[in-house]
């Protein structure tokens, strides 16, 4: 089970630092990890629909809508606080967009999946603790080593980690059934 102290701890031993107990603990590795956490998880959450982190939710638009333009505003989740809306669904194909804390569009209601902020490490899947802990040593390596060659060590090792462990999460789910297509069927 992944706790933020031990992910910051993956990433203090990719950067050849000391261990921490806390990320309030008096020293610089600590500071630097306890000031770029919250930020890089985020972060990180935002890059990828890992499947830990989405939710679905059903807005109602709101009593007034925009100015101009599309005729319907709704506020996005808070609890859990949304990241980043992957896909809205109705009946009709509407266009959308996020602008503010609030997604635009001409439906009447919206059914949005989105990235959720998982604020708990130990809901986390291990191969994004671990891309997490990479992307942390990159953004405190120069803080804390003072070198460029090291953050770039870490931001080499953070692509691999990602592609790892988008791998893995994309492997969680059924394939897309394939339908019919002209150019695929004249091919036949």
């Amino acid at each position: 089970m992944s706790t933020e102290v031990n992910i910051c701890n993956m990433a203090l031993a990719l950067l050849g630092d000391q261990r921490i107990g806390a990320l309030t603990d008096n020293t610089e590795a600590a500071r630097a990890c306890n000031a770029a956490y919250t930020m890089c998880r985020d972060s990180v959450l935002r890059k990828h629909p890992w499947n830990f982190a989405i939710e679905r939710a059903t807005l109602a638009a709101e009593s007034t809508g925009p100015d101009w333009g599309p005729t319907k505003s709704f506020v996005l989740p808070v609890d859990p606080y949304c990241l980043r809306v992957l896909e809205v669904r109705d009946h009709y194909d509407y266009e959308w967009s996020v602008e503010g804390r609030k997604l635009v569009g001409n439906m009447e209601v919206a059914y949005i999946k989105y990235i959720s902020r998982k604020e708990d490490p130990a809901e986390f899947d291990a191969a994004f603790s671990i891309a997490l802990s990479s992307y942390i040593a990159s953004k405190i390596a120069v803080r804390l080593t003072g070198s460029n060659t090291i953050k770039r060590d870490a931001e080499r090792e953070h692509e691999k980690d990602m592609k790892d462990a988008r791998s893995a999460d994309g492997q969680e789910g059924a394939v897309p059934e394939t339908t019919s297509n002209t150019f695929l069927d004249e091919r036949n």
